[in-house]
């Protein structure tokens, strides 16, 4: 995994303030040596010239004196020229603070001390200098050892170029400098060590905020976050590059969390990133996307097979099983690929196409991946359509929405006896709209409760106009869908239904398929009494098509039972083929169920069907769906028809 690209970028901006914080430490340092020993040389020159102002002073002094007291007695007079004798005075002066003291009388020079000559402490430049200004001061090196130097003519009968010098060693002068160097440098490493303490805490910190911002904590692996974010730069950088994203799904995730638990869900996780981190590299780029969906991105898709064989070794990944609490179990995948090109320029809308291929695998096929095409997106915006169209028309009252219905008729007696409505959907925008498809779309998008309640009542306002008009005798059929069946509020919207409309309970009947009974047989049978000792009549459809049998239709609670058009289309055909549909129509009747057969196409299949007993019929043989002004039409004047 290569975190170092990411943490490297965020360590960038820290690399050019730390190498100008080292740069101005040691700048800093520097100035501050530099102006310890400018400070310190400087006040050492100020001490040495004046001490030689002090001490010139004295020996003009001790001069004049000696001139003034200028006296016969031999004694005195010895005395006097002893305390005016120039060693004498330079002596002690010598003895004073460790200087050393010199008189320089025209090229010669008196004192004692590591001056070897008056080139060594005095330049030509220098006793002019001092001459004009009545001193000099500086400081100078002798065998490797600085002093501090002044220099100041003497007046008092020396001549005009007589000069005291003064040295005055700078041993104390580097012991200040190096003290005030020295707690000068300990107080910048502080602040440095403060600052590079800062920094670092602030780059950790950073780090710290980029973990959360960019990877996912439980697998480790780049985020959703940090996907978008490279897709952004990739799309518009990379345009034209021949690239893929595979949204790798986990079908059976939340079926594992249930059975063993989310920690196992997760132990189940981190091993698929395991593996799956395996083929990303260079090119590849592996992402958790959402809770059960990983996404693996590659910018190289060049080689000829690259993205089938990627495609495989994904799907390779997932053939191991994993050991969930001692059960060995294998994660089921389901591959959504987009083949990314120049028409891409938002990631936003490449993470949704990839999501619609996804959405489109059918495990059922044996087929764990799909490629993305605009046909999917096609179907997807179809669907919005007709989701939208459905909300408007339960909202507002459109006319999205409406019914047909076919007359059903009595073979015996030749009177429609009754209607199956039919929900149909014309669409503003589409058209007409087949039931398979926006029945199949209320399903999945939770619409199918306000849906079957509306056609409900659009059903019962038609019995009540045919009552209205003398035909009380005739039913209506409603389907009624597995999901409207087990909901708690079924029973009373269906009754709230016939109260509203005013018509006989009787006169409602509810299509059933049989596959609604497979797992909630016990209740849903229960909901079937109920509907019964309201008055309203129950009827199995699709008979013989799904999970039923002769044992369990015994036991349950319908008046009718519905030839499927499937027994109805093969009669006529072979022996056999009869014997079933008469069989099915002969047991019906032994527990006192009518049989209504439905897609009857063909006098043959009528004839049969009379033949064999069967009880009611509809196709189009007798009619198409009708419309309800057309069916109130085909039953107002009487309602016996010849088929």
């Amino acid at each position: 995994m290569k975190k170092r690209r990411v943490i490297s970028s965020e360590m960038r901006p820290f690399v050019m303030p730390v190498i100008g914080i080292t740069v101005a430490f040691f700048a800093l340092a520097s100035l501050l040596v530099i102006f310890s020993r400018k400070h310190y040389y400087s006040i050492l020159e100020e001490e040495a010239a004046v001490y030689a102002k002090s001490g010139a002073r004295n020996i003009e002094n001790m001069l004049q004196l000696k001139n003034i007291l200028e006296s016969p007695d031999e004694d005195q007079k010895a005395e006097l020229e002893k305390a005016a004798d120039l060693n004498h005075l330079l002596s002690r002066m010598v003895t004073d603070e460790g200087n050393y003291v010199y008189i320089v009388l025209d090229e010669a020079i008196l004192g004692s001390g590591p001056a070897a000559g008056i080139s060594d402490i005095a330049g030509i430049n220098e006793l002019e200098e001092a001459e004009a200004a009545g001193i000099h001061s500086g400081n100078t090196e002798i065998d490797g050892i600085r002093y501090g130097k002044a220099m100041v003519p003497i007046d008092g009968g020396f001549g005009e170029d007589s000069f005291l010098v003064v040295l005055r060693p700078a041993a104390e002068a580097d012991r200040r400098i190096f003290r005030s160097s020295a707690i000068g440098i300990l107080i910048l490493v502080s602040l440095y060590g403060a600052l590079i303490a800062l920094m670092d805490f602030t780059l950790n910190r950073n780090r710290h905020l980029m973990m959360l911002a960019y990877y996912d904590h439980l697998t480790g692996l780049f985020n959703s976050y940090y996907l978008k974010v490279m897709l952004t730069k990739d799309l518009k950088l990379y345009r034209w590059n021949r690239k893929a994203l595979m949204l790798i799904g986990i079908s059976n995730l939340k079926s594992i969390n249930l059975l063993y638990g989310y920690d196992s869900g997760d132990d189940a996780l981190r091993q698929l990133a395991r593996r799956l981190q395996t083929l990303a590299g260079q090119d590849n780029m592996l992402f958790r996307f959402t809770e059960d969906r990983f996404v693996l991105y590659t910018r190289n898709c060049h080689r000829e097979n690259h993205l089938k064989m990627l495609v495989e070794s994904v799907e390779a990944a997932f053939r191991e099983p994993m050991d969930f609490k001692g059960q060995k179990k294998q994660l089921l995948p389901k591959i959504g690929i987009v083949e990314i090109d120049g028409d891409y320029e938002t990631a936003d809308r490449l993470l949704k196409d990839a999501t619609i291929s996804l959405d489109n695998v059918d495990l059922n096929t044996g087929k764990s991946h799909m490629y993305f095409s605009k046909a999917m997106a096609e179907k997807l915006h179809r669907e919005d359509i007709i989701e939208k169209e459905i909300s408007l028309c339960l909202d507002n009252g459109t006319d999205a929405i409406y019914l047909n219905f076919q007359p059903q008729l009595h073979l015996a007696t030749g009177r429609v006896v009754g209607f199956e409505a039919l929900a149909r959907m014309k669409s503003l925008e589409l058209g007409n709209v087949s039931p398979a498809e926006f029945i199949d779309v209320a399903e999945r998008k939770q619409l199918i409760i306000p849906l079957g309640n509306l056609v409900l009542k659009k059903a019962c306002s038609f019995l009540s106009v045919l009552e209205k008009n003398g035909l009380s005798d005739l039913r209506v059929a409603v389907n009624v869908s597995g999901i409207q069946l087990i909901h708690e509020d079924f029973g009373s919207s269906v009754m709230e239904a016939v109260v509203d409309s005013g018509i006989r309970s009787e006169n409602l009947e509810l299509e059933i398929t049989e596959s609604v009974l497979l797992d909630n047989f016990t209740a849903v049978n229960k909901s079937l009494k109920d509907f019964q000792e309201n008055g309203i009549r129950i009827a199995l459809d699709d008979f013989g098509t799904g999970y039923s049998s002769f044992l369990r239709l015994n036991e349950l609670n319908v008046n009718y039972l519905k030839l499927d058009r499937y027994f109805v289309g093969m009669v006529a055909t072979s022996d056999r083929n009869d014997y079933i549909t008469s069989d099915i129509i002969s047991m019906a009747h032994k527990f006192d169920l009518e049989v209504i057969a439905e897609g009857v196409e063909t006098v043959l299949q009528r004839d049969f069907l009379m033949e064999n007993g069967c009880d009611i019929m509809q196709g189009y043989l007798f009619s198409k769906p009708l419309s309800e002004k057309d069916a109130l039409e085909l039953v107002r004047d009487g309602n016996t028809v010849t088929a």
